[in-house]
């Protein structure tokens, strides 16, 4: 018998107690269905009319009670129209009997109904011959009424205890499927657990066999050969593997040549490259330069073995290798304004980076490959586009500030009195002239820091006790919006020279931005620590997050998402990101849609404690 026959047989068994588990499933299912239908139909329609034969007894009796006070032409249009309600209940109650001692209770019902339509009747006569008829009413009519409304509330009992008894009926059919069920799935576990210890011993072993075959070949031993027991597809299996570690042992020194060719190709490929390209290994230390980057890191004999550290001065190059290695994902600096000035044969030149980290067929992490893109005369022609901007938004800010002073003497009313609409308008237009105001401010700011005007003033600073100050002036505006903070800093973080107010600028932005995009009820975390040579610190909320197609141009000027709430002048966070480059820093940004957004600010701790 070959495997496959083996393997259909075994598994048949189990289909088949499947579906017999499935049919009884079923069965079962449709008995409580049969059981809650005969409730519904056999009961609740007798309970309905017992309950209107109740309610329009009593709307009677109410309506006779008010005919005493005179209000006749309230009190006789009711008492007809619920005689007719309690008639039509009675017919819907005496059409559905249903369960034992019923029809005697409806005779009952019957013939209290009909005494009391005969009471009611002598009742309204005697009130339309001007008679008084309280006594009567007290005496005669309230205890008829009291009996006919018992004798309804007794049918509407027997209803309710016969649909409870049901009820119980289907609660234990219920019960007993569950156990007959949990025995046959119990039956089906004990089945599986043979099955798969019989297809072990018949399937897995042989398997096992081949499995040190090969590991013993991948060792170096191309004449170890696995043990045919069978001519069933395994053992055919165990030939095949025979057959190719017979072909392997051939093509051992053709193999060999072969890689041999592969590394020419790479080596070719890595000195054709204009671009410079630097290697490392798992352990972030350089194993290959290619010559143009040898003009900016030095010759490659003396740079392997040493980290990018040892290498630039230029921190960020270190730190974008040690990220891509931890996080095993591409980390890259986009933006030519963000780009890494190098000296590369004393010329200076400016190279927008990417890291990429290198994994085998395992996924293993082998190493990284950073590639150094040469955009200085991109560089250039942004800081063209930068002084440009500079000296537009300084020309708009005299006429501007011209502007909001005529609108603050218009809504002063020194030049006369406004009306309500007037004064609704210059409102708008000064609010409009603040936005646009703070749009020309950052524009400002974001162009000092690109022209290296406005530079980090950097001061000796305890970081920890920094941010949880920073964290702790945070804390009433994100909690006033309903959103819970979380602060955890690390307190063994070291001392930096930072610039202290551009950094709580940048975690303002943040801030800023994780509030209006964080619905009430959510959370907000700041956290930092220690890493090998630099610091994290880590900005965190659960709010509406960024759709990835934007998260590669979220750092760039004028920059809104679809779909978030407005507020911002769109160049935050390209202002935090400069000031973060500005320290020597890295600012990346990690979201998911509708499960918040995660900020990780990276400074460099080397030389700066």
């Amino acid at each position: 018998m070959n495997l496959r026959t083996r393997l259909l047989a075994s598994f048949s068994i189990f289909v088949l107690t499947l579906l017999a588990l499935g049919s009884w499933s079923i069965w079962n299912l449709q008995q409580l269905g049969l059981v809650s239908q005969r409730i519904l139909s056999e009961n609740s329609v007798s309970v309905t009319a017992s309950d209107e034969m109740k309610y329009a007894a009593e709307r009677i009796d109410s309506s006779l009670a008010i005919l005493l006070l005179g209000r006749r032409e309230h009190a006789l249009p009711e008492i007809e129209k619920n005689r007719r309600y309690f008639d039509r209940a009675f017919i819907r109650a005496a059409s559905n009997i249903t369960e034992p001692g019923e029809p005697a209770k409806i005779d009952e019902i019957r013939r209290r109904r009909d005494n009391y339509y005969r009471l009611v009747n002598e009742f309204l006569v005697e009130i339309d011959a001007g008679r008084e008829q309280q006594s009567f009413y007290l005496d005669t009519l309230e205890p008829a009424f009291h009996e006919l409304h018992e004798s309804c509330q007794e049918l509407l009992q027997l209803n309710q205890d016969a649909m409870f008894r049901k009820s119980d009926l289907a609660a234990s059919v219920a019960r007993s499927g569950e156990i007959l069920t949990m025995f046959i799935a119990g039956g089906l576990v004990l089945a599986g657990i043979g099955l798969a210890f019989f297809l072990a011993g018949q399937i897995v072993r042989p398997v096992l066999e081949l499995k040190e075959s090969a590991a013993k070949i991948a060792g170096g031993n191309l004449s170890a050969r696995a043990v045919i027991h069978s001519r069933d597809e395994v053992g055919i299996l165990a030939a095949e593997f025979n057959r190719m570690a017979e072909r392997v042992e051939q093509l051992r020194r053709t193999d060999l040549g072969q890689m041999l060719i592969a590394r020419q190709t790479l080596e070719v490929a890595l000195r054709s490259l204009n671009d410079p390209v630097v290697i490392v290994n798992e352990i972030a230390r350089v194993t290959r330069l290619n010559p143009a980057a040898e003009k900016i890191f030095g010759d490659e004999n003396r740079s392997v073995g040493r980290t990018l550290s040892e290498l630039s001065h230029d921190s960020r190059l270190a730190i974008a290798v040690d990220q891509a290695l931890r996080s095993q994902q591409a980390v890259a600096i986009e933006t030519v304004a963000s780009a890494i000035t190098l000296s590369a044969n004393g010329t200076e030149r400016a190279y927008r980076i990417e890291t990429t980290p290198m994994r085998d067929d395992d996924g293993q992490v082998l190493g990284a490959i950073m590639l150094l893109d040469d955009v200085t005369n991109l560089r250039q022609i942004d800081k063209l586009k930068s002084r440009f901007i500079d000296i537009a938004a300084s020309h708009l800010q005299a006429p501007l500030r011209d502007a909001e002073l005529g609108i603050h003497a218009l809504l002063s009313e020194m030049a006369g009195e406004l009306n309500d609409n007037q004064r609704d308008l210059l409102e708008n237009c000064r609010k409009d002239i603040e936005e646009l105001e703070k749009v020309i401010r950052d524009l400002l700011t974001l162009s000092r820091i690109e022209s290296g005007e406005l530079t980090p003033q950097l001061a000796p600073t305890d970081l920890a006790d920094f941010l949880n100050r920073t964290a702790e002036d945070l804390r009433p505006r994100v909690e006033a919006a309903e959103i819970s903070f979380d602060a955890n800093i690390d307190p063994r973080l070291p001392a930096l020279a930072i610039d202290k107010n551009q950094i709580s600028e940048v975690i303002d932005q943040l801030a800023d931005n994780a509030i209006r995009c964080t619905p009430r009820g959510g959370e907000i975390q700041i956290m930092s620590m220690p890493r090998e040579d630099y610091i994290e610190i880590i900005f965190r909320d659960n709010g509406c997050g960024i759709p990835q197609e934007y998260l590669p141009v979220i750092f760039n000027r004028f920059t809104r998402v679809p779909g978030t709430p407005s507020g911002g002048t769109g160049l935050g966070l390209a202002i935090a990101k400069r000031l973060i480059e500005a320290h020597g820093g890295q600012i990346t940004v990690s979201s998911v849609i509708d499960n918040g957004t995660t900020f990780t600010i990276i400074l460099p701790s080397a030389g700066l404690g």
